[in-house]
């Protein structure tokens, strides 16, 4: 007979990318660490930094929180996903996908006719009811670096005289961005203008994945100098884990048993999509209102299916044909893996070494010790064991 209870319930877990979860946890110190970066902005201290995590650690939801939080402070702010450029693609294009994002997202500020404001320097133009950005047929020649710079300055000026504190830039997904490429230095050479800093006041505030930012982990390098510090974002605690379990719950008329809600923490680690797409399928599998530990096992299969799609197949398409049987192999192991260990386990593999070194660069595995590694995930762990038939 039909569960008539789960026709009534909606579901108040989600493991979607683009949405925002019910309940948001553990951030309450990087909120406020923005805020004080955001009070010296509108002082006149204009302080870049860099947000960097795993990919599903809630980097994006903290980005939109963040961006309210700005909003309300009397700052504009702008939130876009950077999109992917290739080593080859000309800086312009960068300069130009910056600019358009944060133009689109400009306040309205019209008022009575609709007339074209045309603004000198780098072809931009305040159309009508919002900051749209027009591109002349020489702008490609200009140089990608005044480009950006004397854009910014425009879109300043524009906020300025609409009463704005600050402007604030979000620039999501920078990973997407090949280190290789002259891109995010033409951003970092702009941001460090002598009339961008005197007669702004700007904001970046950048997001990427650990790997994605780890180019620019070198004592020496200019980018990692300028958005400093870096704030990693951790996964939550056992603590906050029960606490974003429990109070999404409410008003849902499901209740998780106590077993259930001490096991989530334990296989996601606090990764808070994991956590998402686990306790999603948790709370599909309730039954007359509750869920109980026979739900546990199907929940995890269904996990599974989920996390492949959103990211563990994706993951897997970084490793090589070798490397992959390396992933399976040390996926299998209960203790880290040595390069000794993985050669005694998969004997047709050489330069084990080096193999384990790529796998942790492509993020797919973490170094513990010295030549000592594991696959710290352990539901992306049961997915290279299902792959492998074990």
């Amino acid at each position: 007979m039909r569960n008539m209870v789960s026709e009534k319930l909606v579901n108040p877990f989600i493991a979607r990318s683009g949405l925002d979860p019910r309940v948001v946890v553990g951030r309450d110190e990087e909120i406020d660490f923005f805020e004080t970066r955001l009070l010296d902005a509108m002082q006149g201290r204009c302080k870049h930094y860099v947000i960097t995590g795993s990919w599903g650690i809630g980097k994006t939801v903290l980005l939109r929180q963040m961006k309210q939080k700005a909003r309300k402070q009397g700052a504009w702010a702008a939130l876009f996903y950077t999109r992917s450029f290739s080593p080859s693609e000309a800086p312009s294009s960068f300069a130009r996908h910056i600019l358009d994002n944060v133009a689109a997202e400009l306040p309205d500020q019209s008022k009575g006719d609709l007339k074209k404001k045309q603004i000198t320097g780098v072809g931009l133009g305040a159309l009508g009811f919002s900051f749209q950005l027009q591109w002349d047929k020489g702008m490609k020649d200009k140089d990608a670096q005044i480009i950006l710079r004397d854009g910014l300055l425009e879109m300043y000026k524009y906020a300025q005289r609409n009463k704005a504190k600050a402007l604030v830039v979000f620039m999501d997904d920078v990973h997407n961005i090949s280190p290789r490429g002259e891109h995010l230095t033409i951003l970092r050479n702009a941001l460090t203008d002598e009339r961008l800093i005197r007669d702004t006041r700007i904001l970046f505030v950048l997001a990427s994945i650990d790997e994605g930012w780890s180019p620019y982990l070198r004592r020496d390098h200019p980018l990692g100098r300028l958005f400093m510090p870096r704030r990693p974002l951790g996964f939550l605690s056992s603590r906050e884990t029960r606490r974003l379990i429990d109070t999404t719950l409410e008003g849902s008329m499901v209740t998780f048993d106590s077993t259930i809600r001490d096991r989530v923490h334990p296989v996601t680690r606090g990764h808070v999509f994991e956590i998402q797409a686990l306790c999603e399928a948790l709370f599909d599998q309730q039954f007359k209102g509750k869920v109980s530990l026979s739900s546990w096992l199907p929940a995890i299969q269904h996990t599974l299916l989920a996390l492949a799609d959103a990211q563990f197949a994706s993951m897997i398409g970084r490793a090589s044909e070798k490397e992959l049987i390396a992933l399976q192999a040390i996926a299998h192991f209960d203790k880290p893996v040595t390069p000794l260990s993985l050669q005694e386990a998969s004997p047709d593999l050489k330069s084990t070494g080096e193999i384990l070194r790529r796998l942790q660069a492509k993020g797919l595995i973490q170094r513990v010790a010295r030549g000592e590694y594991i696959v710290d995930d352990l539901l992306f762990c049961e997915y290279l064991n299902q792959m492998n038939g074990r």
